[in-house]
């Protein structure tokens, strides 16, 4: 029977709650005071597991004397063969440092806005296991104590002896600690140890930040194979420390969300509106299936209407969001490659908010994409330098398009991305360069509603069609210090489209976008809570139903375990009345006008996430 496969998983069913803080789109960061108490858990966390593998040695061994005496000529192995074959763990994993800001590739972004807390084996103690029971004949000299009887019944571990440079230390356990090695004990006992586990994110034997801005559906939505590569490093790191063969033991690993919204809209013209909605529900499903083989797929719902009468609710589709294979292993090798339909590392788009950063509507390209990436430090979870190159097959192209598109390979990009810790300072810079932004999703797609330009996807493939292409770059930077951080972005074109194509004010549109951010985050009523103001701006972006300039404002307390409320704040300023812009219509070259009236909209929206 194989007591050791499954510890992981049962270790996150009964390991004690880590209250932390790691900020993903609207999670926050942890406080020093939270990150003192989290690792002050994760170090009772790591002797618990500690003895649960004294424990689960313990009963392999008294199972191989019982097999021994009911089948003597079975062949099973002696108590004497199962104790040398064993082997003892001397470092539980610990928790290493968490930082607080966001980088898209040097860390597992398990919070876009925040690291993942990783582990990490260095200076941890041996820990041994004790019971209040005598020990038995026979018992193993890695164990100072059995926690077995004579009639092989479980006494329950009342203390658990510490083996540190300055001598031994024996800590007396409470009784939560008791019940959870208990219950796995009972578990191991049972034979429910064996097989390979679906497990909900994360799998590292804690529970997930109160926030859950470390579960897989808050990686952030680029560099997310990145990010996997990172936590499945993370795991087998921890899974070694307590003597697991992590190759042997395949994961499925489950994530999700839901989410609903309540807004109050004053719009550039026309009457005030409201609408209660449910805005997503996703299920996000990881493949740990081979150490060097992982399968990621988001099953999403679309909550626009798509029948003639504009019913929502019979018209609440599922569709395939994201899907792809990486091939790689961190720990073994620092070069990956994914294949599949992502969004491409081009930009980083973190943000506190709940709307879209101006930034993100302009470059953020969805494709089916061949990646190859690097992550300079193998092993290294906090600073180091990672880059990637792309390529694909867009939608645009230069020329006649074919009814099915472009017939080759007609886009390519690459990003560099940086992150290094100064102390209690926390950076991280990088730059991303894309061949055509217009492949990206707020040029194929404006949401323009006032008979404008609406977009390159268009009524028929000619809309595709461009005089030329239109290179971009994006330059991001952040910075934490405490509960302070700062995150700013700009993505720019470095070619002005042709006016044929996309104009503005008479000339080739040279669209261009810039956010930032400020955050402060604090414990409210003992809940995680952020505060957050950003701006943002956009150069000649008329066309693409975009506003001139965006304030916005956003309060995000994680009320419950896993849950975020977020109450936002949107005031946006029109470009002028006098400013003009047409775009690719369906006829190619007639170009429509696109000139909204009115010179603000303000929107207020209530916001209820749930993560699993």
């Amino acid at each position: 029977m194989k007591f050791t496969s499954r510890v992981l998983f049962f270790c996150t069913l009964a390991s004690t709650p880590a209250v932390s803080m790691a900020a993903s789109n609207n999670a926050t960061p942890p406080s020093q005071q939270e990150m003192a108490k989290l690792n002050t858990q994760t170090a009772n966390l790591s002797k618990e597991m500690q003895a649960l593998q004294e424990q689960l040695i313990t009963l392999r061994k008294e199972q191989a004397q019982l097999e021994a005496q009911q089948h003597p000529t079975s062949g099973a192995k002696s108590h004497t063969q199962l104790a040398a074959s064993e082997t003892t763990l001397a470092q539980p994993f610990t928790h290493g440092k968490a930082t607080q800001h966001t980088t898209s590739s040097s860390t597992a972004s398990m919070g876009a806005t925040g690291r993942a807390l990783h582990n990490s084996a260095n200076g941890a103690p041996e820990v041994k296991a004790k019971s209040n029971a005598a020990p038995s004949n026979g018992s193993s000299a890695s164990s100072n104590a059995s926690s077995t009887s004579s009639n092989g019944s479980l006494h329950p571990i009342q203390s658990i002896t510490v083996s540190t440079p300055n001598g031994q230390k024996t800590i007396q356990l409470d009784e939560q600690q008791r019940r959870n090695i208990t219950a796995l004990r009972n578990l191991a006992s049972s034979g429910y140890l064996s097989g390979s586990p679906v497990v909900t994110s994360p799998y590292l034997g804690v529970r997930s930040e109160y926030n859950g801005g470390d579960l897989v559906v808050n990686l952030s939505s680029v560099n997310t194979d990145l990010a996997i590569l990172q936590q499945r490093q993370s795991l087998e790191d921890a899974a070694k420390s307590i003597g697991m063969d992590p190759k042997a033991h395949p994961r499925l690993i489950f994530s999700g969300e839901v989410e609903g919204q309540t807004t109050y809209t004053n719009p550039y013209s026309g009457p005030n509106n409201t609408n209660i909605d449910l805005t997503d529900a996703e299920l996000d499903v990881v493949a740990a299936v081979d150490p060097w083989l992982t399968g990621y797929m988001v099953m999403a719902y679309d909550n626009g209407s798509t029948t003639a009468s504009g019913n929502r609710t019979n018209s609440s589709n599922l569709y395939l969001d994201r899907a792809f294979l990486t091939l790689g292993n961190l720990n073994k090798f620092p070069a990956y490659a994914t294949a599949g339909q992502l969004y491409v590392p081009f930009g980083q788009y973190t943000s506190y908010m709940i709307s879209d950063p101006v930034t993100k509507t302009l470059g953020r390209i969805k494709a089916r994409a061949l990646v190859l990436g690097y992550n300079q430090n193998v092993g290294k979870y906090d600073t180091g330098i990672t880059s990637a190159i792309f390529g694909f097959k867009g939608d645009t192209s230069t020329g006649n398009n074919t009814p099915s598109g472009p017939s080759s390979v007609n886009n390519f990009g690459a990003n560099l991305e940086m992150s290094q810790d100064f102390g209690p300072v926390t950076t991280d810079v990088g730059t991303s360069y894309i061949y055509n932004i217009a492949d990206s999703d707020g040029m194929q797609v404006t949401g323009a509603s006032y008979g404008g330009f609406v977009g390159f996807d268009g009524a028929s493939t000619a809309a595709q069609s461009l005089m030329h292409r239109v290179p971009a770059i994006d330059g991001r930077a952040s910075a934490g210090y405490g509960p302070f951080s700062v995150i700013s972005e700009y993505v720019g074109t470095l070619r002005s489209f042709d006016p044929t194509n996309l104009s503005y004010n008479g000339h080739g549109a040279h669209p261009d976008a810039f956010h930032v951010e400020g955050v402060y985050q604090r414990q409210i009523f003992g809940k995680p809570t952020s505060f957050a103001v950003g701006y943002g701006h956009t150069w000649e972006a008329l066309g693409l139903n975009l506003p001139q300039d965006r304030y916005l404002a956003t309060i995000n307390m994680a009320i419950f375990k896993d849950a975020l409320a977020s109450i936002e704040v949107r005031h946006s300023i029109n470009y002028a009345s006098s400013d003009t812009a047409t775009g690719n219509a369906p006829v190619a070259g007639t170009g429509v006008a696109t000139a909204p009236p009115g010179k603000h909209e303000n929107v207020v929206t209530g916001q209820l996430d749930l993560y699993f």
